[in-house]
């Protein structure tokens, strides 16, 4: 019973795919068949018939693709048709294959790469490394010993536990990487109020601090800690009536350096980037931007506490260089967020200075102030409007994107509609395939062009010569593409799946078509 169950099954199977074999198969696959039931053991009767199932597989595929280049050849030069609706053919045909080509170069592929996640919007949901390849690239590094990738995997890892791990590891092998941990910590206390702080989150800080005693940050990680450890309110004056909080802050301001790693995490980010072959900037950029900054906010608070504080204009004056000197440490910072911070710190601190300093300094001091307003006025327009320019190029890319899909999806229903239909369009059907070619060669024509300014910023800012303070803001220009297709068209994702599904629909009603085509008719004999 259970061979001739699985002989039953064979067959079967085998009978429906000779329906799309070429007619000089039907033969061979009866007497296939016919040797099937010949097979008395049943695991022989199965890879017999497996056998004869791949070979009438890559037949139909043959025969299929076959068919579609002959008939599309012939479609193409059709004799019976005059010459202008040849010629016109043939233009569509090569607009289409030149259109193609376009993909051939690296710069457009990413342009097409940085479109389809504006409008997918992937950059925000995802930084473009995954789990399954950080997880994967974790296997690798740890097999290799790599420090270098595993300190990748604990920058990029949303994990805290896994992310802890890998950066033990890389420190382990390599001291260098212990600026990891000041991403660990930074990611770890920014889900509070949601959640406390994990208790390792302190010796994170500790270690950070050991290789780096200098740095500013280490210290002002610790205050933020101690705002979550013991929940006070940073928004009103509970945080600065905390002696501990205020002593640390001290320190902070106190110390000599001020570093919040960024130069390194972009450097780590490049180096994978340029190893991996990554392709798309902007979620390069999106990465880069997300690179976590100390709490702020507790430096001004600071900062008002100390300059309001002062005893007599003698104090005054010390607390005002303290202050001047915190702020012209961050203004040498890598990103412009923190300039324009350390620009508002040391501002205020020159200006309380200004009264109680020296008469032949008071000028210094002044000029110094107007210098420093003019910078902070510059920092805060370039920092939060976009280039012009280079804007009106991202709507280029993304529209053309937009045409060159529906184009490619008209030219789909097209080929598809004709292989099912096996019959020759109308004239006006025929003017869509034209139609959509043209508009697809012209849009990567139109994207390419566009596209050329960035494709320069990526060459320059990838450089490795390339300092970060010019890096940074050549990639900051990609963020122009973030919100480019969502403003115009607010609604796509919904039209983009209504149109996946009507299509989806059209597909599986041509294949079922294709199935219930009625079978030859015989002949009809007259009586005579």
């Amino acid at each position: 019973m259970k061979r001739n169950l699985i002989c039953r099954t064979c067959q079967r199977v085998m009978r429906w795919l000779l329906r799309f074999a070429p007619a000089r198969f039907q033969e061979w696959g009866d007497a296939m068949m016919a040797e099937t039931e010949q097979i008395e053991r049943p695991v022989e009767s199965l890879s017999w018939s497996l056998g004869c199932v791949g070979i009438i597989l890559q037949q139909a595929i043959w025969n299929v693709c076959h068919g579609a280049c002959c008939g599309a050849w012939f479609w193409i030069t059709a004799k019976e048709e005059g010459i202008g609706v040849r010629n016109a053919r043939m233009i569509a045909v090569s607009a289409l294959f030149v259109a193609l080509g376009f993909f051939l170069a690296p710069s457009f592929r990413q342009a097409m790469s940085i479109a389809f996640d504006t409008v997918d919007g992937a950059p925000w949901a995802n930084e473009g490394s995954g789990e399954s390849a950080l997880a994967q690239a974790r296997i690798t590094a740890e097999r290799q010993r790599d420090a270098r990738m595993l300190a990748y995997v604990a920058v990029h890892e949303e994990r805290i536990e896994m992310a802890q791990e890998a950066a033990d590891q890389a420190v382990t092998i390599d001291p260098q990487w212990t600026w990891v941990y000041y991403v660990l910590a930074c990611r770890d206390m920014a889900g509070y109020p949601r959640r406390t702080p994990a208790p390792q989150s302190a010796l994170w800080i500790e270690k950070l601090r050991q290789w780096d005693p200098q740095n500013a940050v280490t210290y002002m990680l610790e205050a933020e800690r101690l705002v979550h450890a013991v929940r006070l309110d940073r928004n009103g004056e509970q945080i600065l009536g905390n002696k501990a909080w205020v002593e640390i802050m001290a320190r902070s301001f106190d110390a000599p350096k001020y570093d919040s790693y960024f130069q390194q995490g972009f450097d780590l980010d490049r180096d994978i980037a340029t190893q991996a072959g990554s392709g798309n900037p902007l979620r390069f950029t999106v990465g880069l931007i997300s690179h976590p900054m100390p709490n702020l906010g507790g430096v001004f608070k600071y900062e008002k506490l100390v300059l309001s504080g002062a005893k007599d204009p003698s104090d005054l004056a010390q607390q005002a260089k303290r202050v001047i000197a915190f702020g012209e440490r961050m203004m040498a910072a890598d990103t412009e967020i923190e300039q324009i911070f350390g620009q508002k710190i040391a501002l205020d601190g020159y200006q309380k200075l200004q009264p109680v300093a020296a008469p032949a300094n008071q000028a210094l001091i002044a000029a110094r102030v107007t210098q420093l307003k003019g910078m902070a006025l510059e920092k805060v327009r370039s920092y939060f409007l976009l280039r012009l320019g280079l804007v009106v190029n991202a709507r280029i890319v993304e529209v053309c994107f937009l045409l060159i899909v529906i184009a490619a999806m008209a030219m789909i229903s097209f080929v598809g509609i004709s292989i099912f239909r096996r019959a020759r369009g109308s004239r006006k059907f025929n003017l869509v395939f034209y139609g959509a070619a043209g508009i697809m060669l012209l849009a990567c024509i139109a994207a390419f062009v566009a596209y050329l300014p960035y494709a320069h910023l990526v060459a320059q800012a990838m450089d490795p010569q390339t300092p970060v303070k010019v890096s940074l803001p050549l990639l900051l220009n990609f963020l122009s593409f973030a919100t480019a297709v969502m403003q115009l068209l607010p609604v796509w994702p919904y039209v983009w799946s209504v149109v996946l599904a009507v299509l989806s629909l059209l597909a599986l009603w041509l294949v079922l078509r294709q199935f219930r085509r009625p079978g030859p008719q015989l002949p009809v004999m007259s009586a005579g």
